[in-house]
């Protein structure tokens, strides 16, 4: 297979890789770079994995039948190991933020493992020209799964993650761990994995059967949801000794180099889900960890009822906007002025009746022949009649019922609204007198379509004007209600509102992370034109990148070691010098006796001042401890009675 065989996948890990990196996600962003190198190098990856000194390194020299690695590790911060067949033998030291430092043939391995000593590694190629590795195949070696070193564990999970097939390896004594069963538990999500119990020579028939063994370890390993391609049984120092499956491993390993080909594919699509799915864990968490910070603000149970919070905040805070007179009076007339303005006042139906209307008040208006004054009078009542009803029922419809719940809400906003004041306010009458109507007929025009549009449009601005007039003398009234209003009432709402603004802070910060997980899982389903462009730059980028020729590299040269051996010669004389610069220990003893005697009267000092005085004993009686810690079963009480001297 090609690059070009790998288009999709390589695009959509440097789609997956962008969205990583804008959401800070510096974990699943290197596992997407590690990804993408693998990728475009077309290589099948071999992993082994396990705990520090379980024989991985051994393990891989036997299952390849040649000493692909030296037995005793690389001291670098990060220290993988790939190793794979190449035209000439050479070594490559990656640097974090350097260029990679090339080994030429015939190079001093010794020369590799003494420079790592101090530079920032990130992992280390090795190229054998005679290996029996088939072309294509990559073999990698971790740093052990139990280390302290927070870079080791990261660079492990990382490097792991691209592997299509990984070996855990552990030695017989550590087995059943934690450690193994969560480690391996996310392994097995990515990867084909295979655990080997190596070291099993150690067994004691005597205290329990091989086979009972065996089958305690796939029960454990079972109870953590732990399922693994196989679990295998090893020893390299005694290949006859009964259960030995190390025969059936290097089978496992030989046909899967043979026909490593065909496994490509599968593996780089559970790789893929599953750093989405890593990736939308580590939103998750963030959110959780966000949540738990605004704790001391936002409760769980109120999160869960952010809405009601939000209606409380609205609330809150057009009290805040109304809290004196002025500035009630100021919002009132704008919410009414909004209203009325907005009002449809002028439906088709009045429009027609206001037609009819203005021809019967033209001077030469008239209704038949006999008693035709009579008549047409008659004709002229009934029309204003009709516009008189059509009018009031619009305007009742569309500003009266509106204006009420204005007027309710604008004191309820102010935190005066009574019930006897919304009965009050619900039994008002608000009945336009004719005369609105009369005062805007116009004189001597005709009855055109103009002229009625601008009679009805004078209507409108009059309907306004009045609403206005008749509701002004109730907006005066509620001036006394604003001087009733206490200080202590609006420190409360005061600080309501500055409670309330941190809550609507923490929901606000939640809600754009919940939004932000929201949009990555679309961004999952498919890519926008825009994030495609994205993509397929980072790959030309990739490209460029993974294509370093060897002219490009730095190469070793025997100065380099000197150089970093006189800076860790100086680096550990200042820590020296630091390390015994001399005190006066008659005046230590002093001081600590005096700030004991000095601090032991006051109330919750006693047990600082007691620890100061044991110090000074010990350090008066020259009195030191030994302690002797480590793994289970390491050896530490058998070690402490040998250095002893007898069993203590």
């Amino acid at each position: 297979m090609t690059v070009v065989d790998h288009k999709q996948e390589l695009l959509e890990t440097a789609h997956l890789y962008k969205i990583f990196k804008d959401n800070e996600d510096v974990e699943r962003e290197a596992k997407a770079h590690l990804f993408a190198k693998k990728i475009l190098k077309n290589n099948f990856i071999i992993g082994f994995a396990g705990h520090f000194s379980s024989g991985k390194s051994s393990m891989i020299n036997a299952l390849t039948g040649e000493t692909l690695l030296p037995s005793s590790p690389i001291p670098t911060s990060a220290n993988i190991v790939n190793v794979q067949k190449a035209d000439n033998d050479f070594a490559i030291v990656n640097m974090r933020n350097e260029k990679p430092v090339y080994f030429p043939e015939n190079y001093d391995f010794n020369a590799v493992k003494e420079f790592c000593k101090n530079g920032d590694v990130t992992q280390i190629d090795i190229g054998h020209q005679g290996s029996v590795l088939p072309k294509g195949i990559t073999v990698m070696d971790t740093p052990g799964v139990d280390s302290t070193d927070d870079a080791h564990r990261m660079s492990t999970e990382s490097a792991l993650h691209v592997a299509d097939m990984v070996f855990y390896v552990m030695d017989y004594n550590h087995v059943q761990s934690e450690l193994n069963f969560n480690f391996t538990k996310e392994l097995q999500k990515y990867t084909e994995l295979y655990l080997i119990v190596n070291q099993i020579d150690k067994h004691q028939t005597s205290e329990m059967s091989f086979k009972d063994f065996q089958q305690s370890v796939h029960d454990s390993f079972a109870a953590w949801g732990v399922v693994p391609k196989g679990i295998f049984f090893t020893s390299l120092k005694d290949f006859d000794f009964p259960g030995n499956d190390f025969d059936q491993v290097k089978d496992l390993v030989s046909s899967t180099m043979k026909d490593w080909k065909g496994h490509m594919g599968s593996a780089s699509e559970s790789a893929l889900s599953q750093l989405k799915d890593e990736h939308i864990k580590f939103l998750e968490d963030e959110k959780q960890e966000c949540l738990q910070a605004f704790s001391n603000v936002l409760e769980p149970e109120e999160w869960e009822m952010r809405e009601d919070l939000k209606k409380e905040n609205a609330l809150v805070s057009r009290r805040m906007s109304v809290q004196d007179f002025e500035n009630w009076q100021t919002k009132f007339e704008k919410s009414r002025k909004e209203l009325l303005e907005n009002s449809n006042i002028m439906p088709y139906e009045l429009r027609n009746a206001l037609t009819s209307y203005l021809e019967s008040v033209q001077p030469n208006f008239k209704v038949g022949l006999l008693f035709s004054g009579k008549k047409t009078e008659e004709e002229r009542q009934k029309r204003q009649q009709e516009v008189d009803e059509r009018l009031q029922t619009t305007v009742s419809s569309q500003i009266t019922n509106h204006l009420k719940k204005l007027m309710k809400s604008s004191l309820k906003d102010a935190g005066i609204l009574t019930d006897v004041e919304s009965l009050s306010i619900d039994d008002m009458t608000f009945h336009v007198p004719f005369s609105v109507v009369e005062e805007q007929i116009p004189t001597g025009a005709s009855v055109t379509g103009d002229a009625v549009l601008n009679f009805a449009t004078s209507i409108s601005t009059g309907v306004q004007r009045w609403f206005i007039r008749e509701t002004d003398g109730w907006k005066k009234q509620q001036e006394e209600k604003f001087e009733g209003l206490t200080d202590d009432a609006n420190t409360e709402i005061d600080m309501k509102a500055q409670a309330l603004s941190q809550k609507m802070l923490a929901i606000q910060t939640l809600e754009e992370m919940e939004s932000k997980i929201d949009k990555v899982k679309k961004s999952y389903t498919a890519m926008l034109p825009k994030q495609k462009t994205a993509a397929e730059e980072k790959v030309e980028q990739w490209l460029n990148e993974f294509e370093v020729s060897i002219e490009e590299m730095t190469e070793f040269d025997p100065a380099m070691l000197e150089q970093d051996d006189q800076q860790h010669k100086k680096q550990e004389q200042q820590t020296h010098s630091m390390e015994v610069a001399s005190f006066d220990e008659v005046a230590v003893l002093e001081r600590a006796n005096r700030t004991a005697d000095v601090i032991n009267p006051i109330k919750g000092f006693a047990e600082t001042a007691a620890y100061l005085k044991r110090k000074a004993g010990r350090l008066e009686g020259q009195e030191f401890t030994i302690a002797l810690f480590g793994a289970f079963s390491a050896g530490k009480s058998s070690f402490s009675n040998a250095l002893m001297g007898e069993t203590v």
